[in-house]
């Protein structure tokens, strides 16, 4: 998961909390810390409009974008 600590960057946005996961688990296999944002509100699930935001260190920007096509290439199937 990202630092929270750190300046964070939208990587992308997506429709499901399944989707989000799929790309945060596939940066994390290349060495990307990288967390989700819109799953959960006040402690209640929610469909949060929008969607589901995944967030990278700013200065992990460039290479999550690089990983993002792998990630979506590699997943096409689904």
């Amino acid at each position: 998961m990202a630092d929270l600590n750190e300046n964070l960057a939208r990587l992308t946005s997506v429709r499901t909390e399944m989707e989000g996961g799929v790309i945060v688990g596939g940066l994390e296999n290349r060495g990307i810390k990288a967390t989700m944002s819109g799953v959960y509100t006040t402690n209640f699930r929610a469909e949060a409009p929008g969607g589901v935001e995944i967030l990278v260190a700013e200065h992990e920007l460039a290479k999550a974008q690089k990983a993002l096509v792998e990630i979506q290439e590699e997943n096409d199937h689904i």
